[in-house]
């Protein structure tokens, strides 16, 4: 019988370093090539512009950066980017301009105006005000729209034309479903997709799309040379697929973005030094400035600004201190976007491959993979995966050689279309471009399922056979044996309507059932001098992970409250390009034997102590490396707006705040730098009967309120309240399915 520790409860102490509020190849030949397959009917592929060369000793640059600060989470951050864009401004060779949007009620520094404005950046030593010339205030206008892209761009190159030229978007990203929300004005979007009723409007990634190919006709563009986004989770290939035809490269990051954004005086002091560089070098320096040379970070009171309100800290901290803290999450890509084509045409040759894979190993693989933050439906597996260490994942999990060969070829396109790629530790595993894998939950849902990503992310669709292959995966459709050539033309067509799935049909692969066996207690009491052991066995070849799980029964409202769930630790944990799972061993059958002090997890600050749910975030490595999340609402100080928000933390203290911009915990996610006065609600978790089917359901309801102030958050061990208890495990299965046993048990 194994004893197994969940992880939180194995640590003895807390860290006491200094813990910043984030705000954060094989040596293959050349596969042979194969031809396209052939586009949905209807639908029409644009053709690859013509790559022009650069080098040019006397070419001239224009940089537009479209900045859409009409956000409260974001405003101050990104007006800080446009001060930093001064210290080094324009020149003759390298000129800038900025659309700046901003929201009514945030930030009041910088001149607290709240239209959206036009200005030519000018160099200015200034890192708290701007002072560029302003060009234009155009109002209030929607920059979620398309069309207020297109103006934007259409304007600054007709204006300025110049030789090459780069379009960097800010805002809040959300993959594959676009970014770039406006809530001022409010409007509910040109598009009838699924995905608007739960995210609302912003600019969807097919009308990006449509915006970069009427700039291009409109304008003597011909291509960007460089398209970046200074937004979160926007390094998928769906999104390189989407403007692959209209730019040369791209600088986009997996995961969620610190409040820093770019080191934008590092990118263009590197520019104006050697305007004769080209985009790739361009990219290349945007990513190996990131973090590393903002001056946010380097400028002795611009750092002192930025740690006052960012770190539960008081006194002087070294920059390298600082650097030290940001780097731990960050992600970023630079992608050369002529050799996308490649990485597609890998990924088709490894779908093929699949259809002689188990399914239920390639959900396991799916499972394991370093996944990152989610947009949708909290209570699902994340599905943005990585889509290198997923082919690793594959060839350990699946390892049939068609499949270990196909994804070798994968994992060597990626790297050769990849410029510059950089992670930070904690997300080991990152290999610069994500891809939406979601579990057949999700698959049939209105937001992160088929219907609307086959509309959204319709360049891709066309382009590769993924979307077969998830049809493949959860719907039992057959996947293509070949990949034919599309016919290649300029004309846009309309967007498919999806074509329906029956979700009756729809099957779960890895979700075969699990048993967990009655549960066995030492005692049917309990207090803190007298521990229960737990024990009982789980049964299945599909598990993933293991959890305990304590409620406490209220009896007025015939209710369970969830004070915690945790991973259980198993006797091995398995490493695949530095990302840590559970491995439960060959037998079909293993013992529990679980220890409860009666002690729970609850949240304090200086003023405020609650018992809180610390939901299992990632597994890791070790008890310390594991994160968790507790969920809430989030209110600023100026109370305008109310969002759903996660309180990360791991090792016992709070590591970083993240707010969605949709309904509910669906949305764009922004990370938050919380200030003084700030309020945080956590919402309770509640397991109750539902009135409709009869069947037991998590509901949330608001708890205690937190306010920010001078301290930071911790967890600490409490006693748990005397009382009944409903004690037990939880398995979960590779699609995210939980199988559970329970008993009762009485605190005194």
């Amino acid at each position: 019988m194994q004893q197994i520790a969940p992880r939180r409860w194995r640590l003895t102490r807390f860290s006491l370093i200094l813990l910043l509020l984030l705000a954060a190849c094989a040596d293959l030949s050349e596969p042979t090539p194969v031809a396209k397959r052939t586009p949905i009917a209807g639908q029409a592929t644009p053709a690859a512009p013509t790559r022009t060369p650069a080098g040019r000793d006397d070419q001239s640059w224009l940089i537009m950066l479209y900045s859409d600060a009409d956000d409260e989470i974001l405003e101050e951050d990104m007006l800080n980017d446009i001060n930093e864009a001064e210290l080094v401004g324009s020149t003759d060779r390298v000129r800038v301009v900025a659309q700046v949007d901003r929201y009514d009620g945030g930030f009041d520094g910088d001149g607290d105006w709240t239209s959206t404005k036009r200005f030519y950046i000018e160099q200015d030593d200034d890192l708290e005000q701007m002072n560029s010339k302003e060009l234009a205030d155009l109002g209030e206008v929607n920059m979620a729209d398309a069309d207020t892209l297109t103006d934007f761009v259409t304007w600054a190159a007709k204006t300025y034309p110049s030789d090459k030229y780069v379009l960097i978007m800010s805002d809040h990203g959300a993959g594959w479903p676009g970014g770039w929300s406006d809530p001022d004005p409010s409007t509910t979007g040109r598009h009838d997709i699924p995905l608007a009723e739960s995210f609302g409007d912003m600019l969807f990634l097919m009308e990006m799309s449509e915006a970069l190919e009427h700039i291009i006709a409109e304008t003597n563009i011909g291509e960007f040379e460089l398209i970046g986004f200074d937004a979160c989770l926007m390094s998928h290939v769906e999104v390189y697929s989407a403007i692959a035809p209209y730019a040369r490269y791209a600088v986009a990051s997996q995961e969620v973005e610190p409040s820093l954004g770019w080191a934008y005086a590092a990118i263009l002091g590197r520019l104006t030094d050697s305007p004769e560089i080209d985009g790739a070098e361009l990219s290349r320096a945007i990513v190996d400035s990131y973090i590393e040379q903002d001056q946010q970070i380097l400028d002795d009171d611009a750092r002192a600004k930025y740690v006052s309100r960012t770190y539960d800290f008081e006194g002087n901290v070294s920059a390298e201190e600082v650097l030290e803290q940001e780097r731990k999450a960050i992600t970023l890509t630079a992608i050369d976007l002529g050799k996308l084509p490649a990485v597609i045409d890998a990924l088709d040759r490894l779908v093929i491959t699949l259809a002689e894979a188990e399914r239920k190993d390639i959900a396991a693989a799916r499972r394991y993979t370093q996944a990152f933050e989610s947009v949708f439906d909290s209570d699902q597996p994340k599905p943005y995966i990585d889509l290198g260490h997923f082919a690793q994942l594959l060839k350990q999990k699946v390892n049939v050689p068609s499949v270990n060969k196909a994804a070798d070829e994968l994992i060597a396109a990626i790297d050769r279309s990849l410029i510059e790629e950089k992670h930070g530790d904690e997300k080991a595993g990152a290999t610069g471009i994500s891809i939406h894998f979601p579990n057949s939950k999700l698959y049939t849902s209105a937001d992160a399922g088929y219907k609307s990503y086959n509309m959204v992310a319709v360049n891709f669709v066309n382009d590769s056979l993924w979307d077969e292959f998830l049809a493949f995966q959860y719907a039992k459709k057959p996947l293509p044996t070949t990949i034919e050539q599309p016919t290649a033309t300029v004309e846009r067509q309309p967007t498919p309507t999806p074509e329906p799935i029956d979700v009756t049909e729809v099957e779960a692969p890895g979700s075969e059932p699990i048993t967990v066996a009655a549960i066995e207690l030492s005692s049917t009491t309990a207090s803190l001098d007298q521990p229960v052991v737990l024990t009982s066995s789980i049964t299945g070849d599909n598990i993933a992970f293991v959890y305990i799980f304590i409620g406490y029964y209220d009896q007025e409202s015939d209710s369970i409250q969830v004070l915690d769930m945790d991973y259980l630790d198993a006797e091995q944990t398995r490493e695949i390009g530095g990302v840590f799972y559970p491995d439960w061993g060959e037998a079909s059958t293993i013992d529990i034997e679980f220890e409860w002090d009666t002690q729970v997890f609850a949240m304090h600050n200086e003023t405020t102590a609650s018992l809180a749910l610390f939901s299992p975030e990632d597994y890791g490595a070790s008890p310390e490396d594991a994160t968790y999340t507790v969920e809430g609402l989030y209110t600023t100080a100026k109370g305008k707006k109310t969002r759903r928000a996660l309180l990360l933390f791991s090792n016992g203290e709070l590591v970083q705040v993240l707010g969605y911009t949709g309904k509910e915990d669906t949305g764009s996610l922004r990370e938050i730098n919380p200030k003084r006065g700030d309020k945080f609600v956590v919402l309770d978790t509640w397991l109750e009967e539902s009135q409709q089917t009869g069947e037991s359901e998590f509901v949330n309801y608001e708890g205690e309120t937190f306010v920010f102030g001078d301290d930071n958050f911790t967890w600490e061990l409490e006693p748990a309240p005397a009382g009944n208890y409903l004690v037990g495990f939880f398995a979960e299965d590779f699609d995210g399915n939980v199988y559970s046993a329970y008993e009762t048990l009485i605190i005194e």
